[in-house]
This record gives C-alpha cells, structure tokens and sequence, in this order.
C-alpha cells in the first residue's frame, strides 16, 4: 500500500473518531469583538435612528467626534475645541446636534448593548489665544486658565510652535 492511501485513512480514521464523540466535538467560533464604527457624518437623531441598522451591519461601539463647542462655528467637527462643557442646545446645535440629542443616542445605544466612545482630546483649544484682542476679556475658553504664570500665548503651546507634536501652525 503506498504512503498517500495510508495517510489518507489515518485522517479518515481521527474525522471518525471526532464525529463519533458528539459531547466532545470542539468548534471554532470568532470571539472577537464586534468592529467599532467611525460615526462622524450623521446628526444624533440620525444615528439614534439608524441604532437598529448599525447592529444589523454587524458593528458594536461607535466612535464619535468632540461633543463641546468649536471655535470656528456650529460646522466644525470639534478639534478645534472651544467650550468643553457646551454641548449644543434647542436653537443653537453643534454640528451633530443638542445635548439632549447625544443622550438620547446614548441611551439607545446602551438599551442595545453598544458603546459609544467620544474621543476627546485634552490638549487641544481652538484658533482663539491672547494674541487675539479681547479673547481674555470676553472670558476665553470657558473653564480653561489662560493666566496661569506659566501659560504660553493662554493656550497649550505657543502660537509659534510647529511641527506635528507641538504644533499650533503648519509645519
């Protein structure tokens, strides 16, 4: 008998073995988390809206932009960060919507069992600085403190610096 025949019925031998095990047959099964959706092109009530679609299309967590208030206008998508703690009210949204509109979202998309991260980065403020006339005055960014002695320009970094890290103008 040659060497492949031989091969051949060892493996038919271990398949029947395995089949006649039922209890103790093991599957493989994906344990991975289901993927996150970058969801930055839709208002809040789309997305509470489309909550079921989102599940549907196999995703679990959705990742979504700044929620505060942006320097340059209710358009902005958020980096350019203004007021933290503004996040959009009935007559004046950002660009995704109200606070009540992002709780909502929210809460369905816990009843769901999804997730929603907001990305949030600390060491960013807008275009505005003490370079600006009246920028101080009229209260800067709220809840952030531009005239500590160490405050360069009342923002993180100074207004001249560069560079992808540091930086506050193209490098």
């Amino acid at each position: 008998m040659s060497r492949v025949p031989r091969r051949f019925s060892k493996v038919l031998t271990f398949l029947a073995a395995l089949l006649s095990m039922p209890g103790r047959l093991l599957l493989a099964a994906d344990a991975s988390p289901a993927p996150i959706l970058q969801w930055f092109d839709s208002s809040y009530v789309t997305q509470e809206k489309r909550v079921a679609d989102f599940f549907m299309a196999g995703y679990g967590s959705t990742w979504i932009p700044p929620v505060g208030r942006a320097d340059s206008g209710n358009q902005s998508v958020g980096y350019d960060v203004f007021d933290r703690f503004d996040l959009g009210q009935g007559g004046n949204p950002t660009l995704y919507g109200t606070e009540q509109g992002l709780r909502n979202f929210t809460s369905t998309m816990h009843r769901a069992g999804g997730d929603v991260i907001v990305d949030l980065v600390w060491n960013h403020n807008g275009f505005s600085d003490m370079q600006r006339s009246g920028f101080l005055e009229q209260g800067g960014y709220p809840g952030f403190l531009l005239t500590h002695p160490d405050a360069i320009d009342g923002d993180f970094h100074s207004i001249f610096q560069g560079g992808d890290l540091n930086g506050r103008l193209a490098a």
